[in-house]
């Protein structure tokens, strides 16, 4: 295994979804290359103490929150929507308008 390799697999090998072959395959990489085991354990060890930080709760207000966006989204959509049917409206109308009569009295 290259070292390339070897790295692209380092999230799934701590996430461990990797299968078998391939996490013994990145197990023996590690005993052979000093730098990927060395990169391997940084990582896992930032992984760690991202762990130990614990979950940050949520804000009391974050629903009320998430449901004004989606209220002021939805009303969006219905004003492009109710926008695009007043302008078919438009043309379809401006379809049947005849043009301007020609005034005929001033040729003559």
């Amino acid at each position: 295994m290259k070292c390339k390799q070897a790295i692209s697999l380092f999230n799934p090998y701590l996430d461990g979804s990797l299968n078998g072959s391939e996490m013994h395959s990145l197990a023996d990489h590690f005993k052979s290359c000093r730098s990927c085991s060395n990169e391997y354990g940084s990582l896992k060890q930032t992984q760690e103490l991202l762990a130990g930080l614990g979950r940050k709760p949520a804000p009391a207000d974050l629903a009320l929150r998430i449901r004004v966006a989606m209220s002021q989204q939805r009303s969006a959509s219905f004003a492009r929507r109710f926008q695009g049917f007043v302008v078919r409206l438009e043309n379809a109308v401006n379809a049947f308008m005849l043009p301007p009569a020609r005034d005929w009295s001033r040729q003559w």
